[in-house]
């Protein structure tokens, strides 16, 4: 096995700004900075929670995504995983 860390407040940041590219249409209320501050999360977490507000947001028929939307799929993304045993 190997052991990948979860990435830290500057890092989540990075992986934040690289999944939310300028073409993605976002609500001025969307902060990089503000999602960053959300722990316990990995690339792989950020990369399905952009999709999940997305697909959200469009069969709302929004034309944009909101911080909201974002907050509330990490939360989908974190409540979905596997709980192995010492999991809190």
């Amino acid at each position: 096995h190997i052991l990948f860390p979860m990435p830290d407040e500057p890092g989540r940041q990075k992986i934040w700004a690289n999944h939310l590219p300028p073409q993605l249409p976002l609500a001025a209320d969307v902060s990089v900075e503000s999602l960053a501050q959300v722990d316990d999360v990995c690339g792989r977490d950020i990369k399905y929670a952009v999709i999940d507000a997305a697909l959200r947001a469009a069969r709302s028929s929004r034309n944009r995504i909101e911080m909201n939307d974002l907050l509330e799929a990490v939360q989908r993304v974190k409540s979905g995983r596997i709980k192995r045993p010492g999991d809190e």
